[in-house]
């Protein structure tokens, strides 16, 4: 993609006047890029001196400095202990562990420009802070410019020279961020200020949690074992209408619980009853009455939505398997489901790719609910969307929990999203429920080391005034 017109300047070079083989040899040399998504920017087949082998290969560094050059990178990136990841492959790392690594194959190459897209989007509050921490250092350690896009304005102004807020592929509003928090004078930049400030006192009266005889779902002494514990028993239980939400850090089993739930993964013991009814520990196991009644939202809606299908399509699936809805009527049903998450009739002939984020993650949602179910498991819904737009997801899934009398499980790392849903949040930590109760009591008066470092790592605009984290 060409600009139509302005001019770029790295170390006196203009950009634009560039033949493509010089820019990309004049890229190579100077910048360093981070994608959004880990998953997506690292091999998955590759390890990860495997992943730093390969750029340095293509930079033509002498391969005796190759090993080198590796540990420092990572080092640099805040793994201290190198040796520990350079084999494994991606999907045998947290996701604060592929953050660094991708960080890592960018500082390889020793750039005077890191450019950063969205970098702490996907991971919890601690993980996020102690990456931006690290990118502070990294800067006075190797003098590299960093240029950090970002939609999470509270975490990064902390880390931050200066702030530029776009709309509309404008820059409305530019100055220190001090400046910017204290006082916005662009639209955007108010609205920004004002989602990195969500309170707790929402959640004030939400009931303490309900007895586990009236649960719609219950999970006991839930366990998965693979080289290590990945779950260690855990047990929640949820009557309808009731939210949970699964805060903890990055690799702490969140993701694992609700796929063990939901089906996808079998836990190596423990039980789920839904409604009394045991549920197989395999998906495949349970009778179609059980699946429409458990369903998941996966966290990225980009790799779960066929890019093939259209929208109605998509969401007009899981009505097949439906005997209360005719062929003749499920047209209609698509147009009210759409409805019903806040999207318009004329989205169903779009693919997904013709979407926004937003829009994306509003499908995922109106597929689970075509399924009728009673039991919601959000993974990370948030967590890739500008805080206006999480904002308007998270107040939705409330809606529906509400109208429909859903029990909603939701994963988030993200700590103003479960103080916005309210109800409960229990902590997780290595495969353990660490602490559990009502949000609005948990938020500000945390018990547990781990809960107090998770509410303490929130952006300071984003905790309510007055709240006590360090008891």
């Amino acid at each position: 993609m060409r600009p139509a017109g302005g001019d770029v300047r790295l170390d006196g070079s203009s950009l634009l006047r560039l033949g493509e083989r010089r820019l990309r040899q004049v890229r190579a040399a100077m910048c360093g890029y981070v994608a959004q998504d880990p998953r997506t920017a690292l091999a998955p087949h590759l390890r990860v001196d495997a992943q730093i082998e390969e750029v340095l290969r293509a930079r033509r560094v002498p391969k005796e400095q190759w090993a080198e050059r590796a540990e420092r990178a990572l080092r640099l990136a805040g793994l201290d202990r190198p040796q520990e990841v350079v084999h494994r492959r991606p999907h045998q790392l947290s996701g604060g562990q592929r953050q660094r690594v991708a960080l890592a194959v960018a500082l390889s190459v020793e750039p005077r420009l890191l450019v950063l897209d969205e970098p702490t989007s996907a991971l919890d509050t601690v993980t996020s802070a102690a990456f931006l921490a690290d990118l502070t250092r990294l800067r006075h350690e190797t003098g590299a410019a960093v240029l950090l896009v970002s939609h999470d304005l509270g975490s990064v102004a902390g880390v931050a020279d200066r702030v530029a807020v776009m709309e509309g592929g404008r820059i409305v509003e530019l100055g220190p961020p001090e400046a910017v928090l204290a006082d916005p004078v662009s639209e955007r930049g108010r609205a920004l200020v004002a989602a990195a400030r969500p309170g707790v006192a929402a959640a004030a009266a939400d009931p303490e949690e309900r007895v586990e005889e009236a649960a719609l779902l219950c999970a006991s002494d839930l366990r998965l074992v693979r080289e290590s514990p990945l779950l260690d028993g855990v047990s929640l239980a949820l009557a309808p209408g009731d939210c949970l939400s699964v805060v903890g850090p990055s690799g702490c089993g969140k993701t694992t619980l609700l796929r063990c739930i939901a089906g996808l993964d079998a836990p190596t013991s423990g039980e789920i009853r839904l409604q009394g009814e045991a549920l197989a520990r395999d998906v495949r196991g349970r009778d179609p009455r059980q699946r429409r009644r458990v369903q998941l939202v996966p966290q990225d809606p980009c790799a779960s939505l066929n890019p093939r299908r259209t929208v109605a399509a998509i969401v007009g699936r899981p009505l097949a398997f439906r005997p209360d809805i005719p062929a003749a009527r499920q047209p209609a049903e698509v147009e009210r489901l759409l409805s019903q998450v806040g999207l318009g009739a004329e989205l169903g002939g779009r693919l997904p790719g013709a979407l926004s984020g937003g829009q994306r993650q509003r499908v995922a949602l109106a597929r689970a609910l075509a399924a009728d179910p009673e039991v919601l498991l959000c993974d990370e819904v948030t967590s890739a969307l500008d805080p206006s737009v999480a904002t308007a997801v998270t107040e939705l899934i409330a809606r529906l929990r509400t109208e429909l009398g859903l029990a909603v499980v939701m994963v988030t790392h993200d700590l103003s999203v479960a103080a916005r849903l309210g109800g409960r949040v229990a902590v997780l930590h290595d495969g353990r429920i660490r602490e559990t109760g009502p949000a609005s009591r948990l938020l500000s008066r945390p018990e547990h080391d781990v809960t107090r470092a998770l509410v303490a790592a929130m952006p300071h605009r984003s905790r309510a005034a007055g709240e006590d984290v360090t008891r």
